[in-house]
């Protein structure tokens, strides 16, 4: 039931629904999974309203050693000044001490868990 209820709020807050791809359930991933999701609604939000993506798709796989989630999408290509765009465009932080963008999500996960996170 709450699956329903989580992918139903993504869809209204994103104008797309989600689906999981390939997931290797071994995997878990260790990261503020209230920014993530933001981030992945915002990206979401950016495809539906931009490109007119009705579906998007996470997968989550090994990659060199390490968990690798890709959010993935039928449609046109983005221009690398798009996507540099996007990674840098300012969103409403939770605490409300100011913009947080994409890399932020990225750096802040990097350095509250340890690892090493790419966007």
């Amino acid at each position: 039931m709450r699956r329903r209820t989580d992918a139903a709020r993504f869809a209204n807050a994103s104008g797309c629904r989600a689906a999981p791809a390939e997931v290797d359930a071994a995997l878990w991933l260790r990261v503020d999974s209230y920014s993530l999701l933001q981030a992945l609604v915002y990206l979401a939000g950016r495809l539906a309203g931009e490109y007119e993506v009705k579906l998007v798709q996470l997968r989550l796989a090994r990659a060199e050693g390490r968990a690798r989630l890709d959010l993935v999408w039928s449609g046109p290509a983005m221009s690398t000044e798009t996507v540099i765009g996007w990674k840098n465009g300012r969103r409403a932080r939770r605490s409300g001490t100011g913009p947080l963008t994409m890399r932020d999500v990225v750096a802040e996960a990097s350095c509250a868990k340890g690892g090493t996170w790419t966007c």
